[in-house]
């Protein structure tokens, strides 16, 4: 995520005012275009919370990364300082240079925050003067980073109130060299760079800190597995019993769960928090918080020892009527079924993979596989099935998805697989567990622009008419489909056969 700090409100500029009437907002704005420009590597992904030059909530630039399945978050600033006072006279404060801050001690993420923000810095020296000692922290904190569950950084590229920076800054030439270092300390420390310790303004950043996000080994199987100390259900009903009324209103939370994924570390302690599912209810954004607050987990061996482990869980809430058929289903039975085996008496319709099997095909399969650790589990009741599947899902549905299913695309036009040339032509795309504002359209002929939750085509001729979907899927590789359309003149007749 690419965060242009501050933004317009009512047509007025939130940011800090410099030198030469130049404005922290339009600064912030011109350095992520240019990144956005810049950026050619087909493995970055970048999104931003603020396209535009219009102010954008800080809790939105949350939700927006919560959304996205952020990796790293990026806030680009521009600071000012105060004048001083010299001999009864104001002069202009000597503060100069570019400076990084990352969030208070013992916030999640700090170390791979603290080598993600020396990464940066190593590429923006090569480009422009720093104020040393270049890497910061607040202890009051600073939201959009204190708040973010991942390794998040805030860049100030210079200060206004300097002569010498604005000079610099206002330079589109300038703007492009300090993006394209922000890009490469990217790709940097995604690559596992080490770089060399720097003290911060508030304490020392040690050796323990500084290790490189690659250098310890994130195991996706080991011999035993990483486990919650204690009944997980209860817990999870307990903390989300705190947020009932939000999550009753709310169908998206109390219908499905979400799926979480995260890593739970050699000493218990758990980072780099990401929902994969369901991520647009309430659900999701406190099932982060529910994780944070999470006691420290028992952790996973491999050859004896402790190692971090990528784990993934579903986190679902539980009403007074849940938590007593959960309760009823998970009760001992004396029966021969293993583990969510002992569940499948309690639904009518079960979902492999995307495959619909009998409920004995399901028992089977899953009483002769019982690791099921990154699997993702959809228990609905009669509610939540007939919400999905109508009246077939009236008994309850119990979804198992072992392996990353391909998401499916529809793109809706007005006149099914006709659009008409000389107008505007709006088209409904959606790509399943895929939020819109990750989905991009292209076509081969005329324009597209999106507009709330369509894209309007226009400026058509008669022909054929390509249309490629772009998305990506759950934060991994691009990917792409495309759609074929007729486009005819208005004033053609349309002659509809049928078989």
């Amino acid at each position: 995520m690419i965060d242009a700090g501050h933004g317009y409100k009512n047509g007025k500029p939130d940011g800090a005012k410099g030198l030469n009437n130049l404005h922290e907002d339009e600064i912030a704005l011109a350095i992520c275009n240019k990144i956005k420009a810049l950026n050619k590597d087909a493995n970055l992904k970048l999104v931003f919370t603020r396209p535009t030059e219009e102010f954008v909530d800080l809790r939105e630039r949350l939700r927006i990364s919560t959304e996205q399945n952020a990796d790293l978050f990026i806030s680009i600033h521009a600071a000012a300082a105060p004048a001083i006072t010299v001999q009864g006279k104001k002069k202009e404060n000597p503060a100069h240079g570019a400076e990084i801050y990352v969030a208070r001690d013992g916030t999640p993420n700090l170390a791979q925050s603290k080598e993600l923000g020396l990464t940066l810095l190593s590429e923006m020296k090569t480009v422009m003067h720093i104020n040393e000692p270049g890497l910061k922290q607040r202890q009051l904190g600073i939201y959009v980073i204190q708040s973010n569950p991942v390794p998040s950084v805030l860049i100030e590229c210079g200060f206004l109130s300097s002569s010498k920076d604005v000079a610099f800054i206002s330079n589109e030439k300038n703007q492009e060299q300090i993006a394209k270092a922000i890009l490469k300390g990217i790709v940097n420390y995604a690559n596992g760079k080490k770089i060399a310790i720097q003290e911060t303004t508030t304490s020392p950043l040690r050796l323990n800190d500084t290790v490189p996000v690659n250098q310890n080994k994130i195991f996706t199987k080991t011999e035993v597995d990483a486990k919650f100390k204690g009944n997980w259900a209860l817990f999870v009903k307990d903390y989300l019993n705190k947020y009932k009324e939000t999550l009753e209103n709310d169908p998206k939370s109390k219908n499905e769960g979400c799926l979480l994924e995260f890593i739970v570390h050699e000493d218990g302690s758990i980072s780099q928090i990401k929902v994969l599912s369901n991520t647009e209810s309430k659900l999701a954004n406190i099932s982060i918080e529910l994780l944070k607050n999470s006691p420290k987990w028992e952790p996973a061996i491999q050859n004896g020892k402790a190692v971090n482990k990528l784990v993934k869980t579903t986190v679902l809430y539980f009403d007074e009527e849940a938590w007593a058929r959960y309760k009823e289903r998970n009760k001992e039975t004396g029966g021969t079924d293993k583990g969510i085996a002992k569940l499948t008496d309690k639904y009518g319709m079960f979902i492999l993979d995307g495959k619909k099997i009998s409920k004995e095909e399901m028992r089977t399969f899953l009483n002769n596989n019982p690791s099921m650790n990154n699997w993702k589990f959809n228990l609905m009741d009669g509610g939540g099935g007939i919400n999905r599947y109508g009246e077939k899902g009236k008994n309850g549905v119990m979804e198992v998805t072992t392996k990353e299913l391909k998401p499916t695309v529809a793109v809706a036009a007005e006149n099914v697989n006709i659009l008409f040339a000389k107008v505007e032509n709006p088209l409904k795309v959606a790509v399943s567990d895929v939020p819109l504002s990750s989905i991009d359209v292209k076509v081969s002929q005329g324009k597209v622009e999106r507009r709330g939750d369509r894209f309007i085509v226009s400026n058509l001729k008669p022909g054929e008419l390509t249309v490629t979907v772009s998305y990506y899927y759950q934060s991994k590789d691009l990917k792409t489909e495309e759609i074929k359309y007729k486009v005819i003149n208005n004033s053609q007749e349309i002659t509809l056969k049928t078989n």
